[in-house]
């Protein structure tokens, strides 16, 4: 009776191990480079969002030098996004190139809004209003 269930433990012990390495080896590791279309230079703080349907999942930034690396489960889609660029969405590989094309609209406006409210005793440093004349 003992040995029928040590041995019964054992296999279940077999079986969790391998379920849990069959669950590991599905899971991918998506790397790559973000790269501008127009120069290929690299393209850093891109955010590459990884999504399973309508979920979001992971969300990551390139480094310096363009690159990154996700874990992704089968079924995720990556979206590489960065201000000034079209988003692109991607279904992911081993190692990856994403090229962002430049937006076609004007990025020379800059707009900087702020607020807080002080009173005058304690603002200690000068305070500025930007204006350009037209």
């Amino acid at each position: 009776m003992k040995k029928t269930i040590y041995n019964l433990i054992a296999a279940m012990c077999m079986l969790c191990f391998f379920s849990v390495s069959a669950l590991q080896a599905q899971t991918i590791t998506a790397s790559g480079q973000v790269v501008a279309g127009d120069d290929l230079k690299p393209v850093s703080g891109a955010t590459i969002a990884a999504w399973k349907g309508k979920a979001l999942r992971a969300l990551i930034t390139t480094d310096q030098l363009g690159n990154f690396s996700v874990k992704l489960n089968p079924g995720e889609e990556i979206e590489v996004s960065h201000m000034g660029f079209v988003t692109t969405h991607m279904i992911p590989s081993d190692t990856m190139m994403v090229v962002l094309q430049r937006l076609a609209s004007d990025m020379t406006q800059v707009m900087v809004v702020g607020y807080q409210k002080k009173s005058k005793e304690t603002v200690t440093a000068p305070l500025h209003v930007l204006r350009q004349k037209i």
